[in-house]
């Protein structure tokens, strides 16, 4: 099984979701002690300021607030796709993988949990990314780019983070509600 120190994944940058005419705020952020995808809380200075997190699924199932809507009307609007990548490199070089792991990073929020398969959040099509990433293969090579976006997807052995950042970027049930 997994631990949180093998995780390897991206989390996009802070996003506003949702302030309140109270001057509340909620942003999507990183978890800076897990680095899990959070819902940040800031109180109006009025209300003292405090800071609260909030894990994201945790967040969602709390009620039906226009800041959990917001929450959902963010990501769905984002308009990338969950793009799953896997690869059978032969034989596997050193620099060849890492030029191809490099590229995968490019396209955008990513997680790399299995030794070569990926998942990115992404708003080229399965056929831009094969093309690109075709440059850094051989003939010899197997390469398979899918969109999974709002597939149902079951986890084994999967750590905290890497559980999380599936199903913020893969958006299961909980976050289409």
């Amino acid at each position: 099984m997994s631990n949180p120190q093998d995780a390897h994944i991206s989390i996009p940058d802070t996003k506003l979701i949702y302030e309140s005419s109270n001057g509340d705020t909620w942003y999507l952020v990183e978890d800076p002690a897990t680095g899990l995808p959070t819902v940040k809380h800031i109180a109006s200075p009025q209300s003292g300021g405090h800071v609260s997190l909030f894990e994201v699924e945790g967040f969602l199932l709390r009620g039906e607030g226009p800041e959990q809507q917001a929450l959902r009307h963010l990501l769905n609007q984002d308009h990338l796709s969950t793009i799953l990548i896997a690869y059978d490199v032969h034989p596997m070089q050193a620099s060849a993988y890492h030029d191809l792991g490099e590229a995968i990073r490019s396209l955008g929020a990513w997680w790399h949990h299995l030794e070569t398969v990926w998942i990115v959040r992404s708003g080229k099509t399965p056929g831009e990314i094969r093309d690109k990433l075709a440059g850094y293969i051989n003939v010899d090579d197997q390469l398979l780019v899918a969109d999974i976006t709002r597939s149902r997807a079951e986890l084994a052995g999967v750590n905290e983070a890497g559980d999380s950042w599936l199903k913020v970027n893969i958006k299961l049930d909980i976050l289409a509600a």
